[in-house]
Formats: structure tokens, C-alpha cells, sequence
């Protein structure tokens, strides 16, 4: 059964149609011959041939094609064959209501040849360059037809427009009619270009080798303008596209032609002569005669309608700018937007909605109630589907006991899977929710939507490749008219990216905020560390007589020193301390921390270092930077306690823009120094790793570690405007990455 906008559109056809149409005849097709100068693969053929079949439909009209070949084989004994082999086949054939002839020759032998062959037959030609001869043919009451008309004086004038410094026109062209009357009104330009030197290379006094040469020599303030090039001084023909060929191959200038055929084969174009026009005015003419118009009537078009055609991609490689070409010419090749590219499919699909609409307010007004309910619905369905199709949402629907009834093919292409595999079964026991752990909440849930509430709630979800997903999800009932709730609608929208920004942004505030405190009570206890072992140091001087008072006072020293260790470490990590800025070799300040770390570290330990980098040069605080390299080692050995591998490699690298984006850390584009510091030993489980560069957290016993290491490491990290991460698993060991920017832009290895 047709829908109703289908059997709309049908009327609507039909009524055009009877409109605009004459009414069929049982009358036989018009049989029209079509005589060619030229042969099938002569490169302007089927673009004249889609002309006429344009508006000559080949449901009415038989149309038959001879080819005179007279490119390739030009002379009398060849008119003399082809009026033979036509004589007798216009003798054993049904009459032609019409001739068509194309270009020059087939013109001038039809004229010649017109009584004997097709006597009262009207003749209509195109792509006929001779004017004068084109326009005596006004007082033939059998002939008319559209001249071809080549716009050499425009082409050069666009030339000279668009090239800089342009001082020479050279035409290419041959023996041929056609080529050699183009090339006569080439050269009486002189007197309108007398800035230009119009010059030329004629086939009728080169061999292909020799043109080629020449055109291989021109200078870089030449252009050529291709006028014909089918056969040389030795009579050796080629093909168009194979003479085109050989002058792209070996043209190192800009190539301009007068005809369409050619472009997209590297000509520049020009202001050029459209054989499908030169075909559609032709049989345009035609029609107007098989209608009764007689010819007589009928005067020569001596207007040729060409067009100004460029190519872009051509325009690109000899660096031409469009700015000076003219407002109405037309490019090919050239790079679009998405709705330039499909604007006529916009437009042709807003003019169809449009017309929908218009027919469906009328079917409103004739047809019944039913009809427009169901046409409504359908309508309504439609876009229901194209919205939950299309939707970045996660959408399904439930019956009132939970049940899957569909779901849109987002959600299906997430599990890989289709609707007939879930359908059917329940939404808790689907792929979705299948070990999540929340089945029987969502199944409560579930029933209070049945009951007509709303819900939503948050929940974590492992379907995409193992990789655990936060969905927003939220379920709303559907009611019929009688208020009872029939289907349940489901959506689910990931969120996982927007936590993961939320938590970075926590992050960042936190280490700020903590930073400054941190900062601010280092430099009271600075302060106040200060006063206590400047008072401690006088009272030894009292105390030389009596030793245990001594001692004491010394463990007050120790103390107090190393708690200011301690608050330095508070400096780094907020980023208050000043850092000694010089320019420092990464490599040698690894060697001497790697020296020391094998004199403090156990034993057992094995140290090795890759220093890949090419570039190993940073500006920064020598001391710190090894600081860092020192603490991190030193953390390495405490996660290998019974001895393992502890491994130091530097590489150059280059971070983009979304890189430093996405980094908590204040990054810049550019060449960074990559230090990986990785250990074999026991991890850092999850939970920990968040909290690892935070100030005095530390998983160590009581007495065993400050928490302090780690956060003045991510305080000098951050102080030389670098960024540092870690990964880590529970007995697959840990990895710090560092990245600190090099002191100039360096190779990348």
C-alpha cells in the first residue's frame, strides 16, 4: 500500500505532466542524423551528443551518427569515400526528418553536397568557426543553425590579468582548418596587446620532437595558449588527449585552451567554448523545425555562449591568486564547504519539504479524519526515528515490566550486537547491566517508573573493550491517554569524560590550595626554626662544662635542621623557594645522581640508563633537578626491598596543543626532555596513586617517611614548567614520566 506522500508526489507528477506535455501520438520516432567532422574519440563528441540528447529525448527521436575523420585524414580522396559510402546508405534507409552536422568540415561538405544527398531536409549545424561562411547560410531557406565562436582576445586578457610579470603569449597550433584560422586571429591581436608578445609554434613547420623541445625551453614569464595540435610537419597524427599530454608533461608555464576538453587534464582553462551548449542550442533549433517553424525563419545564432572555466588545483600550482579573476568565471577542482558542496541537494530537498507540506495542508482539507490522524502519525514516527537513531544518547524502550521492546542503534553498536539478540529479554539482565552490580536497583527502580515516577541515577558500566564507563542514566514512563503508563523510556549518556575533567580541575584546586598553605606555614616555621637553632647554637657555648646538657642541646640542633629540611621541602612543593636558573646538561646531572644512588641504594639493585635524547639541555636549578632524579630513585629502591631493576631513559619529544591542554600542569607547545624513571618493584595500588604527590601522604610506618619527597619532586617539576605522571600496577612495578621543556627547539631522535 503507497504511503500518502508517495501517492501525492505521483499525482502531483501527473498533473505536470498532462500540463506540459503534448499528448502522445501513436506516430513512429523522428529519425535525425547527426554527420561529425571528426571520429568517436575526438574529445568534444559526447559532450555534443549530451547537448542534443537534452532536450531531444531519445524516447522521440531515432538520432544516427557518421564520422567524417577528417582530423586524422584530412583531403579529398576522404570527402569523396565518406560521400560515397553516405550516397548509398541514404539510399537504402527510411528518409531523415533532419540533419545535424558538428564543426567545420561536415558544415562545408553538407552545404556542398546538400541538393544531391538531402534535397527540402532541414539542416541544422554547430561548432561551426567560420562566421562568414555560417551566417551566408540566412539566405539558404534549408540551413541554419549556432556558430562556434572562440574567445582568443578574452583568453589573453585573463591571462595577462591573473599572471604577474607576463611578457609572452605563445600559441601552439597545426595545419588543421580550424587551427589555422584560430592562429590568423591570434596574431592580428598584435594591436590590442602592446605590452604582450604574441608569438607562436606551428606543427606545420615542427615535428613532435621539435615542439617539445621548444616548449621545454620557455621562460618563466610565458604562457601557452593551445589552439589545435593533431598533426605534425611529418603528418604523424595524435590523439587530443596524447598531444595535451606531451605538452603538460613538458610545459613548465601555465597552458590556456579555448574548448572545455582539456581541463581536468592540467590546463589552466580561459574563456571557453562549452560543446554540450553548442549541442543543446542545436537541438533546441530542431525541435522548433520538427514543430513546423520553418527554417526561414530561423536566423543564424551568431552569439556563442562561452564560459570563463579555471582550475583550481592548476591556479595552486603555478601560485596564481583568484583575486583578478573575473566575478562570473567558474572553478573546477576547488575546495567547497560542506554547504556549497550540496547546496542544490539543500535547496531541491527544501523545495521537496515544502511541497510535502503544501500537499499534505491539502490533503488536510479533502481527505478524512482518518487519513490525516494516520498521516500525522506517520510523520510523527518518522521523526521519532530519526531522533532516536541519530542521538548521541544511549536510548531505549521498556515495556511497563522492564522488558527491552527496541533501543536505537547507538547503544547496539556499543555491545556489537542486534535487536534481535536483546529484545525481549530483561533490561537488568541485558549486556548493559550484566555485572555491574546494580541489576537489582535498576529492577526497583524500574518498578517506580511503571508507578510513574521519574529516575535517574549514576552508575559504572564495563562494555567499551574492558574499559570502565560512568553513564548518566535516567528513565521516564510513558503515558496514554487513560493516565496508565505503557512503555518506559530509557537513556544513558556517558559522562566518563566529563568526570575525568571534573576530577582534573579538583585536582589542580587542591595542589593550589594545599600549595599555598603549605607555603605559607614553611615560612613560619622557617621563621621560627630559625630562632630556636640560633639559640641553641649560643647556649653550646654555655654548656661546653656540662655534657649531658650538651647532648641535649645537639639533639635540639639535629632536630631542628632536619625539620628545616622538611620546610624546604614545603618550598619546593609550592613553588616558593627560588630555583637557581642556568642552562643544564640533564645527562650529566642523571651520571652524578646515578653515582650517588649506587653508593646510598641497596646492593642488590641493579641501575641502568638509556640517555637517548639528542638534546639534553634545559634551563633550571641544577640542585633541584637532581633532587628530583635522587628522590625518585631512592623511592625505587624502597619498592624492591630484596634488590631489582631500577631504569633511567631520556628522549626528545614534541607536545602538541591538545597535549598540553589536557595536561593539570602550565604547559607550552614545543620540544620537551622526556625522563622515564621505572622500577620492577612492587606498585602503587589505585587508591594511592591519586594521592601520591600530595604533602605528607605516605604509606610507609610511622617514622619511616615524611610524605615530603614526592610532593617537592611535583613542586620542582612544576617550578620549571614541566609536568610529571606516573603509572603503576600492584607487582608490575611503577613508571615516573617527566617532561621539562628544552632550552631551544631541538630534533626529536
Amino acid at each position: 500500500m503507497y504511503s500518502i506522500a508517495k501517492l501525492v508526489t505521483y499525482l502531483f507528477l501527473l498533473l505536470i505532466i498532462n500540463l506540459n506535455m503534448p499528448i502522445a501520438s501513436s506516430a513512429e520516432k523522428m529519425n535525425l542524423l547527426l554527420i561529425s567532422s571528426y571520429h568517436p574519440n575526438f574529445p568534444t563528441f559526447y559532450q555534443q551528443i549530451d547537448g542534443l540528447k537534452s532536450v531531444l529525448p531519445v524516447n522521440k527521436y531515432n538520432l544516427d551518427v557518421e564520422f567524417m575523420d577528417s582530423k586524422r585524414f584530412p583531403g579529398a580522396q576522404t570527402e569523396k569515400s565518406f560521400l560515397k559510402y553516405l550516397t548509398n546508405k541514404v539510399k537504402n534507409l527510411p528518409p531523415y526528418n533532419l540533419i545535424f552536422t558538428s564543426d567545420d568540415n561536415a558544415f562545408n561538405f553538407i552545404v556542398k553536397y546538400q541538393d544531391e544527398l538531402f534535397p527540402n531536409t532541414p539542416i541544422v549545424f554547430f561548432g561551426v568557426n567560420n562566421l562568414q561562411n555560417a551566417e551566408l547560410q540566412n539566405k539558404n531557406k534549408h540551413i541554419t543553425g549556432v556558430v562556434e565562436a572562440t574567445s582568443i582576445k578574452e583568453t589573453i586578457r585573463l591571462a595577462q590579468n591573473i599572471i604577474p610579470n607576463l611578457s609572452t603569449v605563445i600559441a601552439i597550433s597545426d595545419g588543421t582548418a580550424s587551427g589555422v584560422s584560430d592562429l590568423k586571429s591570434f596574431l592580428s591581436l598584435h594591436k590590442d596587446f602592446s605590452t604582450l608578445k604574441l608569438s607562436y609554434l606551428s606543427l606545420t613547420d615542427l615535428s613532435w620532437d621539435e615542439i617539445t623541445k621548444k616548449i621545454q625551453s620557455l621562460n618563466s614569464q610565458t604562457c601557452i595558449l593551445l589552439l589545435s595540435a593533431y598533426r605534425d610537419k611529418n603528418n604523424t597524427p595524435m590523439l587530443f588527449t596524447e598531444s595535451l599530454d606531451l605538452i603538460i608533461t613538458n610545459s613548465s608555464v601555465p597552458v590556456f585552451h579555448l574548448w572545455e576538453h582539456g581541463l581536468n587534464e592540467g590546463i589552466i582553462g580561459g574563456k571557453l567554448i562549452s560543446h554540450f551548449k553548442q549541442g543543446m542550442s542545436a537541438g533546441i533549433i530542431a525541435k522548433e523545425v520538427l514543430s513546423g517553424n520553418p527554417i526561414e525563419n530561423i536566423p543564424v545564432k551568431t552569439q556563442s555562449p562561452n564560459i570563463t572555466i579555471l582550475d583550481y588545483k592548476v591556479l595552486n600550482k603555478f601560485g596564481i591568486s583568484i583575486n583578478n579573476i573575473p566575478s562570473d568565471a567558474i572553478f573546477i577542482n576547488k575546495p567547497y564547504s560542506i554547504f556549497q558542496k550540496y547546496k542544490n541537494i539543500l535547496y531541491v530537498s527544501g523545495l521537496i519539504f515544502t511541497f510535502m507540506t503544501i500537499c499534505i495542508f491539502i490533503l488536510i482539507i479533502n481527505i478524512q479524519r482518518r487519513k490525516n490522524v494516520e498521516n500525522q502519525l506517520r510523520k510523527s514516527e518518522e521523526t521519532f526515528k530519526t531522533l532516536y537513531n541519530k542521538s548521541s544518547h544511549y536510548i531505549g524502550l521498556l515495556s511497563p515490566d522492564g522488558k527491552i521492546i527496541s533501543t536505537n542503534i547507538p547503544s547496539l553498536e556499543v555491545i556489537g550486537l542486534s535487536i534481535s539478540d536483546v529484545c525481549g529479554l530483561y533490561f537488568w539482565d541485558s549486556p548493559w547491566w550484566r555485572g555491574t552490580g546494580d541489576e537489582k536497583k535498576l529492577q526497583n527502580e524500574l518498578k517506580k517508573v511503571a508507578n510513574g515516577e521519574t529516575v535517574r541515577f549514576f552508575s559504572k558500566h564495563n562494555i567499551f573493550d574492558n574499559q570502565e564507563i560512568i553513564v548518566d542514566f535516567t528513565a521516564n514512563p510513558v503515558f496514554n491517554e487513560d493516565n496508565v503508563v505503557t512503555e518506559i523510556i530509557v537513556e544513558a549518556l556517558d559522562i566518563t569524560e566529563t568526570r575525568k575533567i571534573e576530577d582534573r580541575l579538583r585536582h589542580i584546586e587542591k595542589m593550589e590550595s594545599v600549595g599555598i598553605l603549605a607555603g605559607g606555614i614553611a615560612h613560619d616555621f622557617n621563621n621560627m626554626l630559625g630562632g630556636i637553632i640560633g639559640c641553641a647554637e649560643l647556649m653550646q657555648k654555655h654548656l661546653k662544662s656540662n655534657p649531658d646538657a650538651n647532648n641535649l642541646n645537639n639533639m635540639i640542633i639535629e632536630s631542628s635542621e632536619k625539620a628545616a629540611e622538611l620546610i624546604q621541602n614545603l618550598l619546593v612543593f609550592s613553588r616558593k623557594q627560588q630555583i637557581v636558573s642556568a642552562v643544564i646538561n640533564v645527562h650529566k646531572v642523571i651520571s652524578d645522581s646515578i653515582m650517588l644512588l649506587t653508593h646510598t641504594i641497596d646492593k642488590r639493585t641493579t641501575i641502568n640508563s638509556n640517555l637517548f635524547a639528542k638534546s639534553p639541555y634545559i634551563i633550571g636549578d641544577q640542585s633541584q633537578i637532581q633532587n628530583v632524579i635522587l628522590n625518585l630513585g631512592i623511592n625505587a629502591s624502597h619498592a624492591m626491598p630484596d634488590g631489582g631493576i631500577l631504569t633511567i631513559t631520556t628522549s626528545s619529544i614534541f607536545l602538541d596543543q591538545s597535549f598540553c591542554s589536557s595536561s593539570p600542569f602550565t604547559l607550552s607547545p614545543g620540544y620537551y626532555l622526556q625522563i622515564d624513571v621505572s622500577d620492577n618493584g612492587c606498585g602503587i595500588d589505585t587508591d594511592n596513586i591519586k594521592h601520591i604527590f600530595d604533602p605528607f601522604f605516605t604509606t610507609k610506618e610511622q617514622g619511616k617517611g615524611t610524605g615530603l619527597g614526592l610532593s617537592a619532586v611535583y613542586g620542582a617539576i612544576s617550578q620549571h614548567l614541566g609536568a610529571i605522571s606516573v603509572y603503576s600496577k600492584l607487582g608490575n612495578g611503577t613508571v615516573f614520566h617527566i617532561y621539562l621543556p628544552l632550552s631551544s627547539d631541538a630534533e626529536i631522535n
